[in-house]
């Protein structure tokens, strides 16, 4: 089967969506399947991989945007193929893959973490009157205008399908994403995990809360901060926070709150296994997650998990025995008496045990696996 990807952006290095098509891509070609991606730009790809450059024009980003949808359906014209397949943006697709959510969903969710009813106010008229926020939306309407069958990574995802763009949902295929049970293993905490510890200054008995991120704001380290700022038993911890996000103002909270000297960002890291390897748990208090990758990966390197109703991967964890979902990120309260509760050894074995367990039952052989009969029922 000739099949076309559509993606803005291509280079697997910066994980996300663009890490995931390099994956899937590689299973497909794997399976006998031709395949070709369209993209403005590509580096540090897999063999195997047919390439076509969309040229776009404009100042703008959302002025991009629209060159990029315009010349993929022009490019997909031209070139046919079995099966088109678009990740959050794209021209002509047959189905439809918004890795990042629906852009109303993921609006709503950014007005929502506003801290009161002014900022959210702004907010809200940012993303009423802006240009980029109104084409983001145009765009993503005319995407389910234009598919005939989508994919959600999780069932909030799914309601927001049905939500915004009333989509049948027997043209929703349900598929959480997978996880790389190899690379992501709890062995890797006695290869990795004093060492990482010793790099970074941390003492060997010290309970480690992990969280990775770029977008701090979104995925809730400043709530993390105040509910460990809170904890009675935090001379015991620290707060591991990797990721390529600016932590200027988060570490001025810290101060604040007395808690900065518990609190460490590492910034960007390559190798997120080492990350887990030096943790005991991962907190993850997301305003906004389709399906998380890094909890899946946390789960697979044995790590209880700690995140909210915002992420979809949140849907997969079993309470209290893999881990604890709590209602927003808001509720500190809530954040900080599971992370203390988790500072017993005990249950942490027992938990770390059900996480790997979990995770065993979604490896990304099964998600690509059932990408491809979608794909394939959507060809015929």
């Amino acid at each position: 089967m000739k099949v076309i990807i559509e993606i803005e952006h291509f280079d697997p290095r910066k994980g996300g969506a663009e890490a995931y098509t390099a994956l899937l891509c590689d299973y497909l070609i794997k399976q006998g399947h031709h395949i070709e991606v369209l993209a403005m730009d590509w580096q540090n790809c897999p063999s195997g991989i047919n390439f076509a450059k969309v040229p776009v024009r404009g100042i703008t980003r959302w002025q991009r945007w629209i060159s990029f949808v315009v010349n993929t359906r022009a490019i997909v014209k031209e070139r046919g193929a079995d099966l088109v397949l678009a990740l959050n943006r794209g021209g002509g697709m047959d189905l439809f893959q918004p890795h990042g959510g629906t852009v109303p969903g993921s609006q709503r969710q950014n007005i929502l973490r506003q801290p009161n009813f002014l900022t959210a106010g702004m907010k809200a008229s940012v993303f009423r009157f802006s240009p980029k926020a109104i084409v983001a939306r145009m765009l993503d309407r005319m995407a389910y205008k234009t598919a005939g069958r989508f994919i959600a990574l999780s069932r909030m995802v799914s309601s927001d399908m049905v939500h915004y763009y009333n989509i049948s949902e027997e043209k929703i295929a349900l598929i959480y994403n997978g996880i790389d049970l190899q690379r992501f293993h709890p062995d890797t905490k006695e290869k990795y995990g004093l060492s990482v510890r010793r790099r970074l200054g941390i003492p060997d008995d010290v309970i480690v809360f992990s969280l990775v991120a770029h977008n701090f704001s979104l995925k809730g380290v400043r709530e993390l901060i105040i509910a460990a700022s809170n904890m009675e038993k935090r001379e015991k911890c620290c707060w591991l926070v990797a990721g390529r996000g600016r932590p200027g103002r988060f570490l001025n909270l810290a101060k604040k709150l007395c808690v900065d000297s518990r609190i460490v960002f590492t910034g960007a890291v390559s190798r997120t296994e080492e990350i887990y390897a030096a943790s005991d748990v991962y907190v993850h208090p997301t305003w906004y997650d389709p399906c998380s990758l890094v909890v899946l990966e946390a789960l697979a390197s044995g790590l209880p998990v700690i995140t909210t109703k915002f992420n979809g991967a949140g849907e997969l964890l079993q309470e209290g025995t893999s881990g604890f979902v709590i209602q927003s990120p808001r509720e500190t309260d809530a954040l900080h008496n599971i992370m203390t509760e988790l500072t017993n050894r005990e249950l942490r074995d027992y938990m770390s045990v059900e996480a790997r367990k979990l995770a065993e039952t979604i490896p990304w052989e099964k998600h690509f696996r059932r990408i491809e009969e979608v794909m394939t029922h959507t060809a015929s």
